[in-house]
């Protein structure tokens, strides 16, 4: 008698094998991710039972009037600058939601201006769509985490700020 196999069989595998350690490995980081996209969920009551969850106060302003009534000015503009007000509107929507959302600029890379001006303690960069950048900086105080928009510009612009 001739034993017939497919291609498809698969060999009887004991359950007491050893997978190999890459494979262990894959799998252990595959659980930990898992978990750490899972921690949004958890509520703050079974991390730290004692203390009552709250919520951070956070707002975002305009380091000047004169930004703040360029970027009104901005609604009643052309198509572009309409659009433009969109996207810093739904930045300053998400800099309400987490004010370290963008991306921090290391210290070594700001620009005098901002230095001398306006004396930074930090200074994020939030990317806009079509190559615009919002800069801005995060003030704490004891209730609120404040956002301040300091400019926004084009890429080029935002290159020869920068200096890169």
């Amino acid at each position: 008698m001739e034993k017939t196999t497919k291609k498809d069989d698969v060999p009887n595998v004991s359950s007491n094998h050893r997978l190999s350690r890459r494979i262990r490995k894959d799998r252990d980081r595959s659980k930990r991710w898992n978990n750490f996209l899972d921690l949004g969920s958890r509520d703050n009551r079974t991390r730290n039972p004692g203390r009552p969850s709250c919520k951070i106060n956070t707002s975002v302003t305009f380091i000047s009037n004169k930004l703040k009534i360029e970027f009104e000015h901005l609604k009643l503009g052309k198509f572009e600058d309409k659009q433009l007000y969109k996207f810093i509107d739904r930045a300053i929507d998400d800099l309400k939601q987490n004010p370290y959302c963008g991306i921090k600029i290391p210290q070594k890379l700001w620009p005098r201006f901002y230095v001398q001006n306006y004396k930074l303690s930090n200074l994020w960069k939030y990317n806009l769509p079509n190559s615009w950048r919002l800069i801005y900086t995060v003030k704490k105080t004891e209730v609120v985490i404040m956002s301040i928009i300091l400019e926004w510009f084009s890429h080029n612009e935002y290159s020869r700020r920068f200096k890169y």
